[in-house]
Protein backbone atom coordinates (compact mmCIF):
# COMPACT_ATOMS: atom_id res chain seq x y z
CA UNK A 1 0.00 0.00 0.00
CA UNK A 2 2.83 2.19 0.96
CA UNK A 3 3.94 2.00 -3.20
CA UNK A 4 0.74 3.75 -4.16
CA UNK A 5 1.35 7.21 -2.31
CA UNK A 6 2.34 10.25 -4.94
CA UNK A 7 3.75 13.42 -4.03
CA UNK A 8 2.20 16.28 -5.11
CA UNK A 9 3.77 20.15 -4.86
CA UNK A 10 1.75 23.03 -5.00
CA UNK A 11 3.59 26.25 -5.70
CA UNK A 12 2.19 29.65 -4.80
CA UNK A 13 3.51 32.58 -6.57
CA UNK A 14 2.02 35.98 -5.45
CA UNK A 15 2.96 39.42 -7.17
CA UNK A 16 5.10 37.92 -9.94
CA UNK A 17 2.57 37.98 -12.71
CA UNK A 18 0.51 40.79 -14.25
CA UNK A 19 -3.10 41.03 -13.29
CA UNK A 20 -5.16 39.82 -16.55
CA UNK A 21 -7.76 41.97 -18.13
CA UNK A 22 -11.01 40.76 -17.94
CA UNK A 23 -13.96 41.85 -20.38
CA UNK A 24 -17.45 40.85 -20.00
CA UNK A 25 -19.41 40.46 -23.49
CA UNK A 26 -23.20 40.76 -22.96
CA UNK A 27 -25.80 40.28 -25.64
CA UNK A 28 -28.24 43.16 -25.30
CA UNK A 29 -31.86 43.55 -27.11
CA UNK A 30 -29.93 46.82 -29.13
CA UNK A 31 -26.42 45.08 -29.26
CA UNK A 32 -23.19 43.94 -27.50
CA UNK A 33 -22.51 46.07 -24.75
CA UNK A 34 -19.03 45.05 -22.71
CA UNK A 35 -17.44 45.98 -19.25
CA UNK A 36 -13.56 46.40 -19.81
CA UNK A 37 -11.45 45.72 -16.41
CA UNK A 38 -8.25 46.17 -15.43
CA UNK A 39 -6.09 47.30 -12.17
CA UNK A 40 -2.73 48.60 -11.86
CA UNK A 41 -0.69 51.09 -10.30
CA UNK A 42 -0.01 52.74 -13.91
CA UNK A 43 -2.50 55.35 -14.58
CA UNK A 44 -1.76 55.88 -18.13
CA UNK A 45 -0.74 52.79 -19.12
CA UNK A 46 -4.13 51.41 -17.98
CA UNK A 47 -5.62 54.06 -19.83
CA UNK A 48 -4.25 53.18 -23.36
CA UNK A 49 -5.10 49.28 -22.44
CA UNK A 50 -8.44 50.05 -22.00
CA UNK A 51 -9.01 52.14 -24.98
CA UNK A 52 -6.89 49.41 -27.14
CA UNK A 53 -9.55 46.74 -25.80
CA UNK A 54 -12.62 48.85 -26.74
CA UNK A 55 -11.17 49.56 -30.24
CA UNK A 56 -10.96 45.61 -31.02
CA UNK A 57 -14.34 45.16 -29.10
CA UNK A 58 -15.92 47.92 -31.46
CA UNK A 59 -14.73 46.18 -34.62
CA UNK A 60 -15.70 42.96 -34.01
CA UNK A 61 -19.41 44.05 -32.42
CA UNK A 62 -19.99 47.44 -33.49
CA UNK A 63 -20.81 50.55 -31.07
CA UNK A 64 -22.77 48.60 -28.46
CA UNK A 65 -25.69 49.34 -28.22
CA UNK A 66 -27.47 52.57 -28.22
CA UNK A 67 -29.29 54.45 -24.98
Amino acid sequence: MCEDIKKLMVEHVYGASETPAKIKLMKMSKGWNWEISLSGSDFMELIHKIDDANEIMKAKYGNGSEV
